[in-house]
């Protein structure tokens, strides 16, 4: 029913154009901002260049960042730019500064046409970064001037992997690792032992944004646990008492696990991980990555050295599940643009260089961005690292989830480059120098004072049950959509496209309208936008979809095009 109403809504505004707007006295036309208002708002704060100057740009300076906020499913219809970072208008504030860590990062923006495009650089120069510009005109004056564009029937089209997915990988992870301690357990533990190593596998980047870690916290990662002499160093005996973390915990229990397998005895992980402990009000310690790796002295009579997996037998595993591919091969796929290379290493090991155009997911997070950041099972991927072990790694786990044309790249960037291929060399890309404008949390706190502190997900069910005049708009992206499913009903409009977009689907003010995304964050920004527009009678919901699944409530599964109803 609330499909029909929509549609009903979209022809009213349709005979508005062509009727007198008397015959229809009942409407209260939103008389607030317009999305042109928003586009000129942004334009104040931030510079416009023409497609031929960031042409000119894109052939010299691959340092420039050129990043795409337009929904996914555009890049099938209107085509893509080569070399480009995928971050959609809506997500942008939220995942720019993991993303992008250094300030000064040379970014131009680009959409379809240029408006989102404005509004985007305006919010980046807001965070604090320093060289934002967006590109006039879009993807379609890019494309009218006959500079290169990307096609294919893959990219922008979703159909996701259908193997394990990270929930499973997490419940074999638990299985093996057991079910973890609580923050409060483990600070008692870290009280009464003076033995107990605490490894967080968080990145220096997500560190660096929060500001504080677990006091006494030695922040790592998987390659440098697996494949390196650092475990020999602080942890030599493997009776030693390690808990593992990270921000929310996942990572913290994967690497338990790999811990285990390489033979520590006495490893468990913090659930919930630093999120949390800082919900338990335990106590914290500044961030400050001069001081991150100190070690401390382990006291032990004697040593007995863990006797399970290395970093060679985890390697061969995983090559016994995914093929590799000769770099003069990946070359060839590469100058063809046949596939796209996925970077599995820390940021900080790009200061050596990296493959144009490749997609950054560091091995710990890989599991849990893959299907965000590729939602094609069948594109073609070559995963790489620095020497070929971590890349066969990665390659093995997008097998497991389900993706179909994966390969690893043999020797990894560093026999690329012995081979004399090029690489983008880049001051920003390993460095973490972030930007010290407006963050997420204030542009939420100021979204808050004008939009209203939201309502539970019961209440927006309450109220959807006894007023069938409701509108949900739901702003999250159609991948996420696919992953997470729908309230029924919903009326699908991805936050970018709101301020444009939204007059041609609810046409009175009064209407009432309930936001939501997957988070709940998104939703409150939409909130603030619709009241700036003119709508009266806007709320959201606290937590989003993901808050509505926790309570039991009923979700749909999405079916492609709809948003177009």
């Amino acid at each position: 029913m609330r499909r029909v109403r929509i549609v009903l809504n979209s022809l009213i505004v349709t005979a508005l154009c062509f009727f007198p707007i008397s015959l229809f006295a009942g409407v209260e036309i939103p008389q607030g901002k317009s999305g042109s208002d928003y586009v000129k708002e942004a334009k104040r704060n931030v510079q416009g260049i023409s497609v031929k100057e960031a042409k000119e740009i894109y052939d010299r300076d691959k340092t420039t960042v050129f990043i795409d906020v337009r929904p996914y499913i555009e890049y099938a219809k209107y085509g893509y730019i080569f070399r480009r970072l995928d971050l959609p208008a809506g997500k942008l504030i939220f995942d720019i500064r993991f993303r992008i860590p250094h300030k000064d990062t040379p970014i131009i923006t680009y959409a379809k046409k240029g408006k989102s495009a404005a509004i985007s650089a305006a919010r980046l120069v807001q965070m604090g970064y320093t060289n934002v510009r967006y590109m006039e005109g879009g993807i379609l004056t890019w494309r009218r001037a006959g500079y290169a564009i990307m096609y294919s029937s893959l990219v922008g089209t979703i159909d996701m992997p259908r193997g394990k997915t990270p929930e499973e990988f997490l419940k074999e992870a638990e299985a093996f690792a057991g079910e973890g301690i609580t923050p409060l357990e483990a600070k008692k533990r870290m009280d009464t032992d003076s033995n107990i190593v605490i490894l967080d596998v968080a990145t220096r980047r997500e560190y660096a944004i929060i500001g504080v870690k677990i006091p006494g916290s030695i922040v790592t990662s998987y390659g440098e646990i697996v494949f390196t002499d650092f475990m020999k160093k602080i942890a030599p005996d493997a009776n030693i008492p390690i808990i593992t973390t990270c921000t929310t915990g996942k990572r913290g229990l994967q690497i338990a696990k790999v811990l285990k397998e390489m033979g520590y005895k006495n490893v468990t992980y913090i659930r919930g991980g630093l999120e949390a402990w800082r919900k338990a009000g335990l106590p914290l310690e500044r961030y400050e990555p001069a001081r991150e790796r100190k070690i401390k002295p382990v006291n032990l009579f004697q040593i007995e050295p863990p006797q399970g997996k290395t970093g060679k037998d985890f390697g061969n595993e995983a090559k016994r599940n995914v093929q590799g591919v000769s770099v003069e091969e990946a070359k060839r796929k590469f100058d063809n643009k046949e596939v796209v290379f996925v970077d599995v290493r820390r940021r900080s090991e790009y200061k050596g260089g990296f493959i144009e155009g490749s997609l950054d997911m560091s091995l710990g997070r890989l599991i849990f961005d893959a299907r965000g950041r590729i939602s094609n099972k069948n594109i073609p991927i070559i995963t790489y690292c620095e020497k070929g072990m971590r890349g066969a790694i990665a390659g093995s786990y997008l097998v497991q989830m389900g993706y179909t044309n994966v390969r690893y790249m043999e020797g990894g960037i560093s026999a690329w480059k012995k081979a004399g291929y090029p690489v983008v060399m880049s001051p920003y890309y390993s460095k973490i120098d972030l930007p010290r404008g407006k963050t997420p949390e204030e542009f939420l706190k100021e979204a808050e004072t004008f939009a209203g502190e939201g309502i539970t997900p019961l209440e927006a069910k309450k109220r959807m049950d006894t007023d069938s005049n409701i509108v949900i708009l739901d702003v999250s992206t159609r991948i996420e959509h696919t992953l997470l499913g729908k309230i029924e009903g919903s009326l699908l409009l991805e936050k970018g496209r709101v301020p444009f977009n939204i007059k041609k689907k609810v046409h009175d003010a009064r209407t009432p309208i309930i936001v939501v995304c997957s988070t709940g964050k998104r939703s409150l920004l939409t909130a603030k936008v619709l009241k700036e527009m003119g709508y009266k009678n806007v709320t959201y919901i606290r937590g989003g979809l993901e808050a509505w699944r926790k309570a039991g409530l009923p979700t749909a599964s999405y079916v492609k095009g709809e948003e177009a109803l």
